[in-house]
């Protein structure tokens, strides 16, 4: 009779633990369905966010000449400085320096007030945000002279439509 007694017993907490496992395994595939199903078009396009950025690149565009041979519209050399986020919440005592030597070397291109809290923005979410467009050579050289490979700047040398007559011919040229 004990006996008997314990192997019911025994049948009984059995019986619990199987319904539990089978309920916590119905609990993680009803997850599983809504993530697949509902949310599949969202956590896609999120996922595919991760790992694929595009930069949209400007193509290189032609040289426009008058009937006499005289340049109207061309394509000249820019360089901008981008500064990259390290993921950090603070910025460090060395980039801080970094950037009181930037602001002083680009004097009329920044201010602090107006690019300081795109910094912190940029710091703290890996993001790359422009510093400064569209620099001189000068100015390029004694930054790339300082900060040879420093992790947070980022040259980016691209090209500008040019006019060099301004406004002369603009309905042919374009703005």
């Amino acid at each position: 009779m004990i006996n008997q007694n314990k192997t019911l017993k025994t049948k009984k907490k059995l019986r619990i633990i199987v319904f539990g496992f089978l309920c916590c395994l119905l609990i993680i595939t009803a997850k599983l369905f809504y993530l697949q199903g509902h949310l599949f078009d969202r956590l896609f396009i999120r996922s595919q966010k991760n790992f694929l950025r595009t930069e949209p690149t400007d193509s290189l565009r032609g040289n426009i000449f008058d009937h006499n041979g005289e340049l109207l519209a061309t394509n000249r050399p820019t360089h901008n400085i981008f500064w990259q986020g390290s993921g950090n919440q603070k910025l460090s005592q060395e980039q801080i320096s970094v950037l009181n030597f930037l602001e002083i070397t680009l004097q009329k291109k920044i201010t602090c007030d107006s690019y300081l809290k795109t910094i912190k923005r940029a710091e703290k979410y890996f993001k790359k945000e422009l510093i400064s467009p569209d620099i001189s050579f000068e100015e390029l050289s004694k930054i790339i002279e300082q900060f040879p490979l420093h992790p947070n700047l980022i040259v980016d040398t691209s090209v500008k439509r040019f006019y060099p007559h301004k406004n002369i011919a603009s309905h042919v040229v374009g703005y």
